[in-house]
Parts: structure tokens; sequence; C-alpha cells
């Protein structure tokens, strides 16, 4: 009998003998085929090798299910023509886990758990299966949590509190910051009446929270461990299983003066504006509307796009930045919706948008050249004319200052294309943007573009004096509030945003509320001159903090933590930088959608305005702020995020040699788009971060292509020197002779790309002579030997060197 454990590390066994599986690409394939289903051969090899091309792919599968049946495993898979699958003979321990779990018999199925799914699996596979792999692992993990709790709750029920015990400790083990899970330990042990242990747990719980997120017990654990100090009874309460909840949607607006208040101000004082944006629509020029944060302007370019028609919304993430096209591919799937892989593009276009959007399927893995590059950017320019074209009047780019710099060139050609008279869709096109950029070399890209494109600038100034009495006419509904608008006036300079947080202020501390009749009123409005008694916050910062210090202990933590993370967010992403649960973490979201401090974003969740972000992000001091980007960076880690946004977490959270991966990671991913200034940007940044040795070889050693795209030739020999500079570290550090090799060979690669084919023969020969050259590295050096004798007019050698790699798995 043939058994394949999936939970813990992957291992085959043969009649409980196990066998040995020779590659982790081996592993990989039979966890894709145990939990996945049957797989065509064409996306198995895509998946596993994502560097080679369809018949390489192939290759070399055909070579690890030769491995596999040299190993004693071939009987594990069965092929149907095309189609691979695992042979219904095989047993799996994941599929017995989901089974028995569905089947109600928890005890059975925990009792096959021996750890997380492919503990410790490394494939070097495409980010489709490691994205994945991941949620396979979330989705076990989440179902083994909700198991244990309800066995707890069980156990408890059934007055075995020692078993119940052992199981919630099991859960404290996975998350030591479950704040809930630590309180029912201690009623437990206080009803079984082990008051020491109660408080010992108290003591670990705080030493937790204080060690991993600079906080404090809530008031409620440290209340219980009061009522337990002084031998009061305490109830116990169930633990909570994970799951979802059901959110409710923010109250809607109601008429603007009464006791509701607006989810947001109307849209008033903006006449002026909006004659310039009609003018504008009318000569059917890119608009790009420029503002202070809190001034307007998104508000404004959505309800002018709203009086035009039809118009769809991309929001630009600070996350974008370093991650080409991100903020592009958000802009497609806005125009496309949620039908994006059945929106009939062209064959073509699908297969080219592929590089970026995963979902439209296996397409080439790298844009390797500048004729590459250009017609990826024309399958965007036809992709956006089709989705916009009879579906949109307005496309309106929301906080364009964010966007990557591929993104924001990208939508420069596409303008350039229209202008040209190569793509007649009549939608216009709306930027909002704050004039503060990420660079002077990015605000003087972003200018060149707009004075290309004609672009009509319009800088939104905050409302004068008639625009913020207009407002609060409309908002108070009083006759002639003429001084109370002068004084909110004057506390806010006339920013729409500071003008909401001031009122929601007043509102807050009750000086500030509906009379009898709806019509506003103040404590002062009989006696005042000028409404100097309502006080005015030194900023809007102590306005929103003043605001978010009013909600409850989870609701603060929440909107900390996320003030740190990128949107949108998540529960499950929150959830352990608060020490709360999930269901709790979406408890305090929900809390504070209602509280107008967030609102739901596709995906997840976001501030209600950037301004709270940025407000709650400076209110962290540094060491909370250090803890929380840490737990962030696990909960990316987990959650699959993007590279280049856990590693700036990692940074952030003091860890930088944790980034370095994750640097590198993007890095690759830029470089395939052909996004050399990201790549670079990316290496620099992990070759700060205090990369290993190792760590630095790989670096140099791929760096070196966006030379080769430069066509840089002085610099490509600084890398070789770099290189030569490694090598020699690391032969003086004793077991580093592979990193050694590996920076020769990377040397030799770069040399004979440079024509230096001699010194490149050279090099190649000295590492296929060195005892320690692994399988992988030998290829490489057979790969680079080969092109130099090629080049050298040596071709039977170089066909020989050739073959040789071949023989050897290249």
């Amino acid at each position: 009998m043939l058994y394949l454990r999936l939970l813990g590390p992957v291992s085959l066994l043969q009649d409980d003998q196990p066998l040995a599986l020779p590659t982790h690409k081996a592993q990989a394939l039979l966890l894709l085929l145990a939990l996945g289903g049957p797989g065509h051969r064409a996306r198995l090899a895509a998946w596993l090798w994502p560097q080679t091309d369809d018949s390489a792919g192939r290759r070399n599968l055909r070579r690890e299910l030769a491995r596999l049946r040299d190993a004693g495993a071939g009987d594990a898979l069965q092929s149907q023509g095309e189609v691979l699958c695992l042979a219904p003979a095989v047993q799996c321990d994941a599929l017995a886990f989901a089974t028995l779990a569905d089947g109600g018999q928890a005890a059975a199925a925990l009792a096959l758990w021996r750890g997380p799914l492919a503990d410790g699996l490394q494939t070097g596979a495409t980010d489709a299966f490691d994205d994945w792999l991941a949620d396979e692992r979330r989705r076990l993990a989440t179902r083994r949590r909700q198991l244990l709790a309800a066995e707890a709750e069980a156990a408890e029920a059934a007055g075995d509190l020692p078993q119940a015990l052992d199981t919630l400790q099991q859960l404290l083990a996975d998350d030591p910051l479950q704040e809930h899970l630590h309180r029912q330990v201690m009623r437990l042990h206080a009803a079984a009446g082990d008051r020491s242990a109660a408080l010992s747990q108290h003591a670990r719980c705080r030493e937790a929270l204080l060690r991993e997120l600079g906080l404090d017990p809530a008031a409620e654990t440290d209340a219980l461990a009061a009522r337990i100090r002084a031998g009061l009874g305490v109830a116990s309460a169930p633990v909570a299983a994970e799951g979802a909840a059901a959110l409710r949607s923010p109250t809607p607006a109601r008429p603007v003066h009464g006791s509701a208040w607006p989810a947001e101000l109307p849209l008033t004082g903006r006449d002026e504006a909006w004659r310039s944006l009609h003018a504008a629509w009318q000569a059917q020029q890119l608009v790009v509307i420029e503002g202070e944060a809190g001034v307007g302007k998104t508000r404004l370019a959505r309800d002018f796009a709203a009086s035009r028609g039809a118009f769809a919304l991309a929001q630009c993430r600070r996350s974008d930045a370093g991650v080409p096209y991100s903020s592009f591919t958000r802009l497609l799937r806005s125009l496309a919706g949620q039908s994006l892989p059945q929106a009939g593009l062209p064959d073509w276009v699908r297969l080219e948008l592929a590089h970026v959007l995963p979902e439209l399927g296996a397409g080439p893995q790298r844009i390797g050249s500048a004729d590459e590059q250009r017609r990826f950017c024309e399958a965007c320019a036809a992709a956006w004319q089709q989705l916009t074209a009879g579906s949109f009047d307005t496309v309106v780019l929301d906080d364009w200052h964010l966007a990557d710099d591929a993104s924001r060139a990208l939508m420069g050609f596409i303008a350039e294309r229209r202008r040209e008279g190569l793509a007649t869709s009549p939608v216009r096109d709306i930027q909002v943007q704050r004039p503060e950029w990420p660079s002077t070399d990015a605000a003087a890209r972003q200018q060149a573009l707009q004075q290309a494109a004609g672009a009509c600038v319009l800088r939104l100034a905050p409302l004068d004096g008639e625009g913020v009495y207009a407002l609060v006419k409309r908002l108070s509904g009083a006759d002639d509030p003429r001084r109370f608008a002068q004084r909110l006036e004057r506390a806010t300079g006339g920013n729409p945003f500071f003008v909401g947080e001031t009122l929601r202020q007043w509102r807050g501390l009750g000086l500030l509320g509906p009379g009898p009749d709806g019509v506003w009123q103040t404590p002062f409005d009989d006696a005042t001159q000028d409404y100097a008694e309502l006080p005015v916050p030194d900023s809007v910062r102590d306005t929103v903090i003043a605001r978010v210090q009013r909600q409850p202990e989870a609701v603060r933590r929440v909107l900390e933590a996320a003030a740190l993370a990128s949107e949108p967010f998540t529960p499950a992403l929150l959830a352990g930088a608060c020490a709360l649960s999930e269901v709790e973490t979406l408890d305090a979201i929900e809390g504070a959608v209602g509280a107008q401090l967030l609102r739901e974003r596709q995906g997840g969740f976001a501030f209600s305005h950037d301004l709270v972000q940025a407000a709650l992000e400076s209110a962290l001091g540094p060491e909370r702020a250090r803890l929380v980007h840490r737990r962030l960076a696990l909960g990316g880690e987990a959650a699959g995020q993007d590279s280049a946004d856990i590693a700036r977490h990692w940074e952030a959270g003091g860890e930088p040699a944790r980034a370095v991966a994750h640097r590198m990671a993007a890095a690759e991913a830029a470089l395939a788009l052909y996004a050399d200034a990201d790549a670079q940007g990316h290496w620099q940044a992990a070759l700060d971060d205090q990369p290993t040795l190792a760590q630095r070889v790989r670096i140099l050693g791929q760096r070196w292509q966006i030379l080769s795209h430069r066509g840089d030739q002085p610099g490509l020999l600084a890398a070789v020197q770099a290189l030569d500079a490694a090598r020699d570290q690391a032969r003086a550090t004793p077991g580093a002779e592979a990193v050694a090799l590996d920076a020769e060979l990377h040397a030799a690669e770069i040399l004979a790309h440079s024509q230096r084919n001699d010194d490149a023969l050279a090099r190649t020969l000295a590492c296929l002579a060195h005892p320690a050259l692994g399988p992988v590295a030998r290829v490489q050096a057979l790969q680079v030997q080969s092109q130099a004798l090629s080049r050298l007019g040596r071709t039977d050698e170089a066909r020989a060197a050739t073959e040789a790699a071949q023989a050897a798995g290249g």
C-alpha cells in the first residue's frame, strides 16, 4: 500500500517503509496531483519549471517521473494521455484529514496532524505555485484550529478541564498572541482551583504581548486576573472557533442636517473647478486634478465623472512602488469587473497580459528585450481600448502620485497612441494626484507626460470663506450660520477633510448637535460673538487621534496595525499584530467602519481617508511601530503578499536581513518585466540589508543583466571585479567553496556575454575541475563553456558541452 504524507514534511511510504523521494520538484508534483487533482503535463511543467520553454519543461517533467520510478514510486502516478493523476490506490493524510473533519470526526482528523502542509518544501517554482501552496497551508491550518477550538469547547462542556486546557495550549502554541485564548486558559485553571497556574498564564500573556507587539493586556484580561487574584468566581466562556462573520454596511447618508452624520460631506464651493472640468471634457483633454491631502480631489473627480455617465475608479496604493505595472493591472481589473478572463480579449493580447495577470493563463515568462516590451505595451493599449470602449465614459486614476513608474509610463504610451489616432476610444481620463512625488525624476517624468498629452492641470485649493459658508448652511439647516462658518474656516483653513474632522470633534465633545427642529445648535449660540468658545485642535492629527481614542480598545489596536499595513488589508493580516482572533479583528473593523474611520474596499478594507492613516502612523512610538511592522511582515508572508511590501515591513521592523530574500524576489519579478529601474532599486536595497555572502553573490550575479540591457561595458567589468572580491572572501571562509564557485561562474557568464571568451572559458574549466561543484552549477558551467566555445569557432567542442549540459539535467 502506498501512503502519501503531506502534513509535515512530504514523504511517501510503501507498506509503512519510506521511499526516497529524489527531489523537491518530485515532492511538489505529488503534492499538486494529490490536492489539485489531475493536471495537464504542460501546466504542471509551467508551474514547476517557470524559466524554461514548453519542450524543456516537459523534458524536465519526464525526468522527474523517471526518478520517481527509479525510487520505487512509479505506481503512485497514472498517465491518461497528456493528463497525470495520483493513482486511486494511494492514500493521503491531507485528504483523509479533510474527510474526517467534514464528517465530524475531529479527534481522528487531529491525530493525523504532524505539522504544516509540506513543511520545509522549497521548490523555487512559479509565484502561482507558491501562492497556491500558501493558500492550501492556510486552509488546512485554519481547519485544524477550528477543530481544536471545537474540541476544547466539547471537553469543557463534558467537565474534562485537563483535556480542554491541553487543547487550548495547542492553539496557543500556534499563536501565543491570541489574548482571548489566554483568558480562556486562565478561566479554566481558576475553575479547576489552580489560581497560581491562572495567574502564571496571565503573566505569560503580558510578557508575550509586550515582547512581540509592545502592548499591555486588554482591560478585560487584567480584570479577569484581578478577580482570580481576589479569589472571586469567574464564569467560563467557550473558545470561539474561527470563521467568517457578516459585516453590516456603514449607515447610509441621511439628510445632512438632523441627528445623523453624513458618511461624507456634500460637494460644495467647487463651481469654478467644475466649469474647468467641463471645458476639458468638451475638448477631450486628459485631466489632472492636483492638490494637497484632504482638499477634496477624489470627491470632485468622482462626482464629475458620475455626472458624465459610467466611470471606472482605480486606486493606486503606496505598496505599488517597486512592483511594475501593479497600478495598471488594478485598472484593468476595475474595467473588467470580475470577468477579465471572459472579456473576449484577442489571443495575442491575453498572451502578453499573462505576464502580469496570471488569471489569463500561462504566458511567456520574461520580457527580455525592448521589442518584447513594445509588444507588451501594445497589448496593454489594446486591452485598455477594448475594455473601455462602449462601457465607460471616464476612467479615474486616484492617488496617481503613488503609481509605479512602469504604469505611469504605460499610460503615457496609451495617451500617445490616442494622439496618433491609433486608439479611438472616446473615454476620458482623470488623474488625481498630490504635488508630492517620490523623487524629482518621477515628478519631471510626470510633468513631461502631462505636457506631451496636452493635459488640463487643475490645481485644487481649499475652500474659501464663501465655500465653507455654503457647506455649513447646507449641513446645519440654519438660515444664516455666517459666524459659525467663519470660526470653522479659521480653524481649518478651508480644507474639507479638516472641516469634517473638526465638526466630528465638536459633536463628540457634545458641543454641536441638532436641536428639536433638526437645526444645528451649540451651547454658545445666544452669547457668542465669534464662536471662539469652540475649542480648536492644534492639528488635524490631534483631531483624528482624539476620535480614535474614543473607540473601544480592540478598535484602537486594529487601527494602529492598519496604519502601517498596505491597503486593502484583511482581518487575517491584522489579527497577528493586534493579539486578537480573526473574529475579534473583524468585529473591531466593523466598529471602525461604523465610526467612519475605515471603509470597505474590494479585497478588504481601507481607511476612510489617507490622512486618518497618516495621523495614526505618526502617533505610533518607534518601538511599537517596529513590532507591528514585524508582525505585518509575518502576516504578509503567510498571505503571500507582494515581496516588495513584505521587505518594507522587515526593514521598518528593524530586521533588514529578513528582507533580503524578499528584495531579491521583487528584483527578479521586475527584471522579468524588463523594469530595470525597479529591479536595480530592489537589488540595491537588498545589498544595503546585510545579505549573507551567498545572497550577495546571487545579487551580483543577476543584476548585471541590467547593465547588459544598457550596453554598459565598464559597468559589466566592475561587476566582474565585485564578484571576484566576493569569490576571494568565500575562499577564505571555511565551508563556502560552493559560494566561491558560484561567484566564479557568474563572472564567467558576464565575461562570455562581453566577448571575453578566453577568460570565460578558463574560469569555467577551473570550475568544472573542482570537486565541490554541484549538479546545478555544473549545468551552468557547461552552458557558459558552450557559449564561449561557439563564439571562438570551436563548434564541435561547443556541441559536446551542450550535450553534456543536457545529460546533466540542463
